[in-house]
């Protein structure tokens, strides 16, 4: 067996995760929207929302890499 090993960066592989499992992180990001916006109040609204809009855009992303191929 080969000791080769293919080292990929961290940020890179994240990024080819975004791609593979945009669905995924839209579903949250809206999840984490609903249950934030209607369930929550004031810092943990804050901080949900906060997520919330980070998986979203991190969906935009992993759109935005697939759609300038």
């Amino acid at each position: 067996m080969s000791d080769i090993a293919i080292d990929i960066p961290w940020p890179v592989m994240m990024l080819i995760l975004g791609i593979s499992y945009w669905p995924l992180w839209l579903l949250v990001g809206a999840g984490l929207m609903y249950f934030g916006m209607t369930r929550l109040r004031g810092i943990g609204r804050i901080a949900c929302i906060v997520a919330a809009v980070l998986f979203i855009a991190y969906t935009g992303l992993g759109l935005y890499v697939i759609l300038a191929r």
